[in-house]
Protein backbone atom coordinates (compact mmCIF):
# COMPACT_ATOMS: atom_id res chain seq x y z
CA UNK A 1 0.00 0.00 0.00
CA UNK A 2 1.31 3.88 -0.60
CA UNK A 3 -0.54 6.59 1.66
CA UNK A 4 -0.10 9.87 0.95
CA UNK A 5 -1.27 11.21 4.79
CA UNK A 6 0.54 12.67 7.22
CA UNK A 7 3.12 9.92 8.18
CA UNK A 8 2.17 10.63 12.39
CA UNK A 9 -1.38 10.13 11.68
CA UNK A 10 -0.61 7.20 9.61
CA UNK A 11 1.46 5.54 12.71
CA UNK A 12 -1.28 6.32 15.01
CA UNK A 13 -4.14 4.48 12.58
CA UNK A 14 -1.45 1.58 12.21
CA UNK A 15 -1.06 1.07 15.79
CA UNK A 16 -4.41 1.09 16.08
CA UNK A 17 -6.10 -1.38 13.68
CA UNK A 18 -2.72 -3.33 14.63
CA UNK A 19 -0.78 -3.65 11.16
CA UNK A 20 2.69 -4.17 10.49
CA UNK A 21 4.51 -4.06 7.46
CA UNK A 22 7.29 -6.01 5.62
CA UNK A 23 8.73 -3.15 4.12
CA UNK A 24 8.67 0.92 4.79
CA UNK A 25 10.30 3.59 2.58
CA UNK A 26 10.94 7.25 4.23
CA UNK A 27 11.89 9.83 1.90
CA UNK A 28 11.08 12.61 3.69
CA UNK A 29 11.32 16.52 2.32
CA UNK A 30 13.79 18.77 4.55
CA UNK A 31 10.92 20.96 5.07
CA UNK A 32 7.25 21.40 4.29
CA UNK A 33 4.24 23.26 6.49
CA UNK A 34 0.92 21.26 5.99
CA UNK A 35 -2.49 23.00 5.39
CA UNK A 36 -3.30 23.50 9.27
CA UNK A 37 0.26 25.06 9.56
CA UNK A 38 2.07 22.49 11.26
CA UNK A 39 5.92 22.23 10.53
CA UNK A 40 8.08 19.13 9.42
CA UNK A 41 11.74 19.36 9.90
CA UNK A 42 14.13 16.17 9.10
CA UNK A 43 16.31 17.79 11.33
CA UNK A 44 13.57 18.03 14.56
CA UNK A 45 11.65 15.01 13.12
CA UNK A 46 13.68 12.26 12.23
CA UNK A 47 14.07 10.54 15.15
CA UNK A 48 10.12 10.66 15.44
CA UNK A 49 10.03 8.60 11.62
CA UNK A 50 12.24 6.18 12.86
CA UNK A 51 11.20 5.14 15.86
CA UNK A 52 7.41 5.34 14.36
CA UNK A 53 8.15 3.44 11.70
CA UNK A 54 10.05 0.63 13.58
CA UNK A 55 7.26 0.01 15.82
CA UNK A 56 5.29 -0.80 12.91
CA UNK A 57 8.31 -3.44 11.05
CA UNK A 58 7.87 -6.79 10.89
CA UNK A 59 10.74 -8.85 11.84
CA UNK A 60 12.57 -9.56 8.94
CA UNK A 61 11.14 -6.10 7.74
CA UNK A 62 13.41 -3.88 5.73
CA UNK A 63 13.29 0.04 6.18
CA UNK A 64 14.83 1.98 3.37
CA UNK A 65 15.47 5.76 4.53
CA UNK A 66 16.89 8.77 2.24
CA UNK A 67 17.27 12.25 2.96
CA UNK A 68 18.15 15.39 0.69
CA UNK A 69 19.16 17.36 3.74
CA UNK A 70 22.32 18.98 2.78
CA UNK A 71 23.65 18.15 6.38
CA UNK A 72 23.92 14.70 5.97
CA UNK A 73 25.53 12.55 3.46
CA UNK A 74 25.21 8.39 3.56
CA UNK A 75 27.23 7.47 6.30
CA UNK A 76 26.66 10.41 8.52
CA UNK A 77 22.86 9.57 8.01
CA UNK A 78 23.42 5.64 8.74
CA UNK A 79 25.06 6.98 11.94
CA UNK A 80 22.62 8.63 13.18
CA UNK A 81 20.13 6.07 11.97
CA UNK A 82 22.24 3.71 14.38
CA UNK A 83 22.19 5.83 17.32
CA UNK A 84 18.10 6.07 17.14
CA UNK A 85 18.43 2.63 16.90
CA UNK A 86 20.72 1.93 19.96
CA UNK A 87 18.29 3.79 21.73
CA UNK A 88 15.50 1.58 20.64
CA UNK A 89 17.74 -1.78 21.71
CA UNK A 90 16.78 -2.53 17.47
CA UNK A 91 18.90 -6.03 16.49
CA UNK A 92 19.55 -5.02 12.32
CA UNK A 93 21.43 -6.12 9.42
CA UNK A 94 22.58 -3.17 7.45
CA UNK A 95 21.99 -3.78 3.76
CA UNK A 96 24.43 -2.07 1.31
CA UNK A 97 22.92 0.08 -1.42
CA UNK A 98 24.55 -0.30 -4.46
CA UNK A 99 27.02 2.74 -5.79
CA UNK A 100 25.55 5.81 -7.72
CA UNK A 101 26.21 6.11 -11.04
CA UNK A 102 28.76 8.22 -12.77
CA UNK A 103 26.06 10.18 -14.03
CA UNK A 104 24.58 11.07 -10.55
CA UNK A 105 27.64 12.06 -9.37
CA UNK A 106 28.00 15.65 -10.35
CA UNK A 107 24.54 16.56 -8.24
CA UNK A 108 24.89 19.46 -6.01
CA UNK A 109 23.26 17.42 -3.47
CA UNK A 110 23.56 13.76 -4.15
CA UNK A 111 21.08 11.04 -2.27
CA UNK A 112 21.72 10.26 1.38
CA UNK A 113 20.20 7.02 1.96
CA UNK A 114 20.55 4.32 4.24
CA UNK A 115 18.77 0.39 4.37
CA UNK A 116 18.58 -1.86 7.47
CA UNK A 117 16.80 -5.15 8.17
CA UNK A 118 14.90 -5.84 11.57
CA UNK A 119 16.34 -9.17 12.83
CA UNK A 120 13.91 -9.01 16.34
Amino acid sequence: FFYSVDVFLQFKRAKKLQKTYDLIILDPPSFSRNSEGKTFSVKKDMKSLITGSCELLNPNGVLFISSNLTLWNSPLLQRYVAEVLVEMKMNVEWIKLPIIPDDFLGCESPLSACCFKRLD
